[in-house]
């Protein structure tokens, strides 16, 4: 293989897409990403389940999930793009009741997870993003039922790709198909 580096860049769906547009970002990493007609989706055949973050001795961190029932009420934080629609499958499940106990939104998780360490609010985020095995005071719980969030590999419709990005791709597609 040729010596090849790849530059990762963190970020949520709108500025991945709007870096895309700029031809600044060849390809996106999205979980949940909105289906649109001028890009070019790779189901990677991976969910990813949202829950809550929390401190380790809060009551719900003596469940093994948590129900929406649970969270009516409490303070928390939701990820703006969850908000703003990005996650096509949150609308469904929060209503506007729920969105009442919303302290704030945030947009980098590991920010938000101060303040649910701290006990401010709980943080609906999803897993394995925060370390909570370390030294933090913390503790994930999945929801229940299971809300989750497809990866896809995102691309813009008729690109033209550098060989090192093909190649990428095309290795990238035929561990996909072979997994499927």
């Amino acid at each position: 293989d040729p010596d090849i580096q790849l530059h990762v860049d963190s970020g949520n769906g709108e500025s991945s897409l709007e870096r895309m547009e700029k031809g600044i970002l060849d390809v996106g990493l999205m979980l949940g990403a909105p289906r649109m007609e001028k890009y070019e989706y790779l189901d990677l055949h991976y969910d990813d389940h949202f829950g809550v973050l929390m401190p380790a001795d809060h009551p719900l961190a003596q469940k093994e999930a948590v129900t929406f029932d649970d969270l009516k009420g409490v303070p928390i934080a939701l990820p703006q793009q969850a908000v703003d629609g990005q996650h096509a499958t949150l609308p469904a499940v929060w209503g506007e009741d729920d969105l009442k106990s919303v302290l704030c939104t945030y947009n980098l998780l590991y920010n938000a997870s101060f303040l649910a360490e701290q006990g401010t609010c709980l943080v609906f985020c999803l897993a394995n993003l925060i370390d909570t095995q370390g030294s933090r005071h913390l503790a994930f719980r999945p929801m229940d039922p299971p809300v989750t969030v497809p990866a896809v590999l995102v691309t813009k419709k008729y690109q033209t790709f550098s060989p090192v990005v093909r190649l990428f791709l095309e290795r990238i597609r035929a561990r996909v198909e072979g997994e499927a």
